[in-house]
Formats: C-alpha cells, sequence, structure tokens
C-alpha cells in the first residue's frame, strides 16, 4: 500500500489479486481519505483493472511527470501569446487535404495515430516560430503570430512535416485586427484567414496581399504572382498569392 497524505487529506493506491473461478485478476485500488478526530476516513475508493493504457486505448497517453511539465509549459507559452494578441496579428488556418478518404483506408486506429503526430509537429513548429496554437479544429488548427515574416516560415514547415507523414495540407494566411475572448479570436480578420485556406489547394501555402506588403522580401521564400479569387461570405474580390521555398533552400 502506497499512502500519502497533506493536512487533513490523503491519497492512497494498492493493486491486489483477486482469486476468482475463471482464475486470479489483478485489481487497482485508490482512495482518497479526510483526517477527522485523528482518524482517517475514506471518502471516495475506487477499483479498476490496471491495464495499459496502449491496450485500453490503442495510443499511449501522457503518463510520465516529464510529459507532463512539457505540456504545462506549453500551453503556459500559447496562452501568454494570446494574452498579448491585441492589435494587428497575423492568423494561419490549415487543413488536411482529403482527410476522409485516407481516414478510411488508413482505418480509424491509424489514422488517430497520425493526426497525433500532425498535432505535435503543429505545436513544436509553431512554439519555435514564436506562435501560438489558437485552437486545433478537426484535422486542422488556427494559428496566431505577431510576425508576418514568422507565420510564412511556420507555414512552409509546417507544409513540409506534413509532407513528411505522406499526406498534403493548404494553409491561408490573412493579418489584420483581431477580437480575443477567453481562449479564442474572433473577427473578419480571422474569417478571411479561414477563407484564403478554403481556397488552397493541397501542398499550397496562400497569403493574402496585406501580408505579402507586411513580410516583404524574405531571404529564401518566393512569392507567386498575384491572383484575383472570390471568398464564400465576403464581399468583392481579393489578391492573394502563393509561397514557396527557393530551390536552394528547399528542404532546410
Amino acid at each position: 500500500l502506497d499512502a500519502f497524505e497533506d493536512g487533513g487529506v490523503g491519497w492512497a493506491s494498492l493493486i491486489y489479486r483477486l482469486s476468482t473461478p475463471m482464475g486470479e485478476v489483478a485489481l487497482r485500488l485508490t482512495a482518497v481519505l479526510a483526517l477527522e478526530f485523528g482518524a482517517w476516513k475514506v471518502v471516495q475508493w475506487h477499483a479498476s483493472v490496471p491495464t495499459p493504457n496502449v491496450h485500453t486505448f490503442g495510443i499511449e497517453l501522457t503518463t510520465t511527470i516529464d510529459d507532463l511539465l512539457e505540456a504545462v509549459a506549453e500551453d503556459a507559452e500559447a496562452q501568454d501569446t494570446l494574452a498579448r494578441a491585441e492589435g494587428t496579428m497575423t492568423l494561419v488556418f490549415t487543413d488536411v487535404v482529403d482527410s476522409t478518404p485516407i481516414a478510411e483506408k488508413m482505418g480509424d486506429q491509424a489514422w488517430v495515430s497520425l493526426m497525433k503526430e500532425h498535432e505535435s509537429d503543429i505545436r513544436q513548429i509553431t512554439s519555435r516560430h514564436g506562435g501560438a496554437v489558437v485552437k486545433m479544429i478537426g484535422d486542422g488548427s488556427m494559428l496566431a503570430f505577431e510576425s508576418a515574416r514568422a507565420a510564412i516560415r511556420a507555414s512552409l514547415d509546417l507544409e513540409s512535416a506534413a509532407a513528411d507523414l505522406a499526406f498534403e495540407i493548404r494553409i491561408g494566411i490573412h493579418a489584420g485586427e483581431v477580437v480575443r475572448t477567453d481562449n479564442d479570436l474572433l473577427g473578419t480578420t480571422v474569417n478571411k484567414a479561414a477563407r484564403v485556406a478554403s481556397v488552397a489547394t493541397g501542398g499550397q501555402v496562400l497569403i493574402s496581399s496585406l501580408v505579402a506588403e507586411l513580410a516583404g522580401r524574405m531571404e529564401g521564400v518566393v512569392v507567386g504572382a498575384p491572383e484575383t479569387v472570390a471568398l464564400k461570405g465576403l464581399s468583392g474580390v481579393h489578391t492573394v498569392m502563393n509561397v514557396s521555398r527557393t530551390t536552394s533552400t528547399a528542404g532546410a
């Protein structure tokens, strides 16, 4: 029995074996206790079969202190970036192309594992470029950056990472004023960034004309010819451009 206490609260855990007509079964008992008049009283206990997470869910779950600390640090860094999300921000929307047929071909378990790896890439690359993951949207994401150049570099890295996982993503980038509410960003800028992503094709990173102006010339990045497109839900026509790496820096 392992037991711990902190003031008037205690925790205990025990793994034991129960003999049944079908043989022995391993069980795990966990308990929460409260100290009353010098005696520990059980407030709640729970019995379960100590089966590894991978056997139950098909994937490993966070189980170590190091993993938890890393997750907390990443979340704190993202929230700090979002807390400064006032005024002009550059927003990035990503989306996996043909996700439904790919998932059907791979099977649910393999697809979930692949998307977990993709999400990890999104979080690491976004953090590396000083951005924040605002939210994951199905197999896509909404990201926020204080710099248009950082948003473009991160997007090109995300496109390469997806290609390494053998699927394509489309990415749209737009900049402007945002409205922050809790842990989300709202406003016309958000809508336009999402619409820019919707007209991108697989493996393409599209930027709005405003993002192109903000970024200017970037070493190792090629901005394609302007294209005029209609964006669903937004009036008029809009100018977008494809961005890619120069041949000399491809794969860097």
